[in-house]
């Protein structure tokens, strides 16, 4: 049997929990949204159009994210990601040199995404060489990715160990989620991004910074990378495994608002029923 109206208006504590219920109820089905966490590269600047490959502890943070370096001084080889400013998008001498540039339009400030003054060059030979942890609590979210000049002239004009691209050819980069840090753990998904595509019928070379979109990675740890190009010969591929990375983003994780509702009318509830006993105990 339902309590009359006039039973429930009586009864504060059972009044103020309809009341609470009614108001907060759209609330929890609401959907949840974080906030977006973002590592640009600006806070590693290494200075004006030059570049960072060598990181003594064989990392680096941008924002929350971390991003793996490592450098042999006997060579002066590295593998994994380096910092870069260099102002580098047009064709010309010792290709080599052009590993540091990425190709896409002159901003503001520099060959950045956005125009940005810093971004990341990744140099990738073997699956995983490059790797990014994502912040705690963070979900994969985009990335920026575009060509370096270094790979982009070998794939127009070839050079000492590749060839130019032809019909039928690609390079494509596949982005990797990974439920342990560092590239470790299960495969969570595969994001594959084609840098360049000679499978129709002219060349199309991403020239500009294009926003990927990882929100399938969901559960992801970390990301992790890898390359292959129909240009291959008897040591593997013959591309230059290169490419630039800008404005790695995250969604941070927040409570479901179901819950924030619930902890707010339990706490409302204890409270009502604390005056209640109060009230009853003066009478």
């Amino acid at each position: 049997m339902l309590m009359p109206l006039s039973s429930w208006r009586r009864s504060p504590l059972i009044f103020s929990a309809l009341v609470l219920g009614t108001i907060l109820a759209p609330a929890a089905s609401s959907p949840a949204r974080g906030d977006i966490v973002t590592g640009a590269f600006e806070d590693q600047y290494p200075g004006p159009n030059t570049f960072k490959n060598d990181f003594p502890s064989n990392g680096f943070a941008t924002g929350d994210f971390s991003l793996n370096n490592h450098f042999d001084p006997t060579y002066s080889s590295w593998s994994g990601f380096s910092v870069s400013s260099m102002v580098d998008n047009t064709f010309g001498g010792n290709d080599y040199t052009h590993q540091y540039g990425a190709y896409a339009p002159l901003g503001a400030h520099g060959a950045g995404a956005g125009g940005s003054a810093t971004y990341g060059v990744a140099y990738n030979s073997s699956p995983g060489d490059a790797v990014i942890n994502l912040p705690s609590s963070a979900a994969a979210y985009s990335i920026d990715i575009a060509n370096t000049t270094y790979v982009a002239q070998s794939i127009t004009l070839g050079d000492g160990f590749a060839r130019a691209f032809h019909q039928g050819d690609y390079f494509k980069l596949d982005i990797l989620g990974f439920t342990g840090l560092n590239g470790t753990g299960a495969q969570v998904g595969d994001v594959p991004f084609y840098l360049a595509d000679f499978r129709g019928g002219k060349l199309l070379l991403v020239s500009d910074w294009t926003k990927v979109d990882l929100a399938s990675l969901k559960g992801a740890e970390s990301l992790a990378f890898n390359l292959t190009s129909t240009d291959v010969g008897q040591f593997g591929m013959n591309t230059p495994a290169f490419f630039a990375v800008d404005n790695i983003t995250g969604l941070s994780a927040v409570p479901e608002p179901s819950t924030v509702v619930l902890c707010g009318i339990g706490m409302g509830l204890a409270g009502l029923y604390s005056q209640s006993r109060r009230l009853r105990a003066r009478s």
